[in-house]
């Protein structure tokens, strides 16, 4: 029917057609009546997101910045959140509904760029709809939009090749707020960003570098027990500090200064970041209660070649702060201090 309208003879009225090329996600090739056109006029400039969703939105098929109207504002950045499992996005999921709605911002959907059958919140959705706000797919949803978008089941196959429309047809739907939520783990976030983002260099931190990548802020979602494991992290981090204040330097043996107190505390938080990031050890250095164990993954760590190549640049600063600690949880665990 289409087709017959636009090759319509009649002298009568005019037609207009729109195609965006990036949101060809139901074939493969232009309509001859498209690519055939006498007239065509290029609207190259984005009327619809902020700036910063935009942004995102074009991040993985092509590296051009968008051309956006006069008086386009910047926007907040879209956020993607690294969610541990399928019960903490969830969680996510509805915690983003409520703060929107909190915000006054009710015009919102939430799209898949998979199927609503293979969805991981098809389960707890009914009639295409989850806790009252409409759910669907990317490609049911193109040519329509929203004040907020919510952005799931995004994996490893969404950045490939075949399926990267998908995510910018789901993301440029976005008018005012873009949430992305995936459960993606820091070896497939590493994955995506060496194969799909062609980066080079050394990816240190796979979940923040990829939101970074897409021009979105990083936020790590993990569950109550891991909060637990924060609080532990930050007691012991505290008793950490009140016993190098007491203690001399092993260079000059005076008491540190509060500058090498701080030094050394954040050093233990820095070093375990990193350690985990390469799956050298499992756990921050903060919240190993067992003296052997931690004694082991300090081994570890001392032995691996980019922290001997890292402490050497720091002027040792690392094994010092770790040789500290060492000495402090085995103080700690004679009930010395």
């Amino acid at each position: 029917m289409l087709s017959d309208i636009i090759l319509d003879n009649s002298d009568e009225g005019t037609f207009y057609i729109f195609y965006d090329k990036f949101q060809m996600i139901q074939g493969k090739s232009l309509p001859k009546y498209i690519s055939e056109a006498d007239c065509k006029l290029t609207l190259y400039k984005n009327c619809r997101n902020t700036e910063n969703i935009a942004i995102t939105s074009l991040r993985p098929i092509t590296d051009r910045k968008p051309k956006l109207f006069e008086g386009c504002i910047k926007g907040k950045p879209s956020i993607m959140s690294f969610c541990q499992n399928e019960s903490v996005l969830l969680q996510r999921l509805t915690n983003i509904i409520e703060q929107h709605k909190e915000e006054g911002i009710y015009d919102i959907v939430i799209l898949t760029c998979k199927t609503e059958e293979s969805s991981i919140i098809t389960r707890y959705s009914n009639a295409g709809y989850f806790k009252g706000i409409r759910f669907t797919t990317c490609r049911k949803f193109k040519g329509l939009e929203a004040d907020a978008v919510i952005l799931i089941d995004v994996d490893k196959d969404t950045f490939n090749k075949d399926n990267a429309l998908l995510f910018y047809v789901g993301t440029s739907r976005a008018r005012i707020n873009l949430d992305i939520l995936t459960i993606l783990t820091k070896d497939e976030s590493k994955y995506i960003l060496e194969n799909s983002f062609n980066k080079k260099e050394r990816v240190k931190k796979a979940q923040r570098e990829l939101a970074s990548s897409l021009n979105a802020l990083c936020k790590i979602i993990q569950d109550d027990k891991n909060t637990n494991e924060k609080d532990k992290s930050e007691v012991c981090y505290k008793g950490f500090k009140r016993y190098l204040e007491e203690i001399p330097s092993f260079k000059s043996g005076r008491i540190l200064s509060d500058s090498s107190v701080k030094k050394y505390a954040d050093s233990i938080n820095k070093i375990s970041d990193e350690m985990i990031d390469i799956n050298l050890i499992s756990k921050n250095l903060y919240v190993i209660d067992d003296g052997d164990i931690l004694d082991d993954m300090i081994l570890r760590i001392l032995e691996n070649d980019y922290f001997i190549e890292k402490n050497e640049r720091g002027d040792y600063m690392y094994s010092n702060a770790l040789e500290h600690y060492q000495n402090y949880n085995h103080l700690k665990n004679k009930m010395i201090i």
